[in-house]
């Protein structure tokens, strides 16, 4: 089973199967306790939405925003199976989302 992990967190195919199949995921709820979300609009001088989405470079601090969200999990999931071509997902770059997207075809 594939798995893909970030300090004190892992994603699995059986985890990402549990979190696309619930209610407020599907609801799209938990985008309201994202970080990236919270920070672009109560912080616009510092966190610019392009930021998310700078495919040639991804700045640290924005990494580091993903990797104490909240909802890191939840957004990772949804970017795997939307298959973006651009930006940062779940403190993933698209190009990693698309691998891990294949992984789990392959496993499902």
């Amino acid at each position: 089973m594939g798995s893909w992990s970030k300090p004190g967190q892992k994603l699995t195919v059986t985890m990402f199967r549990v979190i696309t199949e619930s209610d407020e995921f599907r609801s799209g709820v938990w985008r309201e306790s994202s970080l990236c979300v919270s920070l672009t609009k109560h912080n616009p001088d510092h966190y610019q939405p392009e930021d998310w989405f700078n495919w040639k470079r991804i700045p640290e601090r924005i990494v580091a925003v993903c990797n104490e969200c909240p909802v890191r999990l939840e957004c990772l999931s949804y970017a795997i199976q939307i298959t973006p071509t651009e930006g940062i997902w779940g403190g993933r770059s698209s190009r990693a989302i698309k691998k891990m997207a294949r992984q789990i075809k392959e496993v499902s």
